[in-house]
């Protein structure tokens, strides 16, 4: 593949990845496990087995793939948009800024402590989607994720442009009690 195809492809999954949060279609219906339960379908009610670390997923998970890896959401200042159903996970390997009680950072979920470098190698991008493969239109917050949540997702691989970018397109998310 030559290199001006991957950049292409890294710029087109970078505009895909920020333009998400901008969909102005109507909300989706929901399914009838979600009318009567009031729970989205992509939020597990149990533990995914066999997770693998972020690490390991990048180093291995081929595109059309499925894959279950473990992490904590994280990786820059916003990690979960209002409206949009992509955030980052960061591999639980890097402490974030807040396991360092002399940081004193206000946002220890960015990860600003570590080099940008570190952050890259060891996060992956997810997006939530329907059983059709379509980005959802739930506020991941308001089911209850937030920054530094340990998480456990399953879904299938993306489009790889590089073995730097790996994005999981998620159609399950398992929030980790502590």
């Amino acid at each position: 593949m030559s290199k001006l195809t991957i950049q292409t492809l890294a710029t087109l999954a970078i505009s895909t990845l920020m333009l998400t949060g901008c969909n102005d279609s109507p909300p989706a219906t929901q399914s009838p496990a979600e009318s009567i339960t009031n729970t989205p379908t992509w939020v597990l009610a149990s533990e995914p087995e066999e997770a693998q670390s972020v690490g390991e997923a990048k180093a291995s998970a081929l595109e059309g793939e499925q894959v279950v890896i473990r992490g904590r959401i994280g990786g820059r200042k916003e990690p979960l948009t209002e409206g949009s159903s992509v955030f980052t996970v960061i591999d639980l390997a890097i402490p974030h800024c807040g396991d360092n009680p002399d940081d004193g950072c206000r946002t220890p979920w960015d990860y600003c402590c570590e080099t940008p470098d570190t952050i890259t190698t060891n996060s992956v991008t997810i997006q939530v989607v329907d059983a059709s493969g379509k980005p959802i239109t739930d506020d991941l917050a308001i089911e209850g994720l937030s920054a530094l949540d340990e998480v456990i997702v399953v879904g299938t691989v993306a489009p790889r442009p590089n073995e730097n970018v790996l994005t999981v397109r998620a159609t399950g998310v398992y929030r980790v009690d502590d």
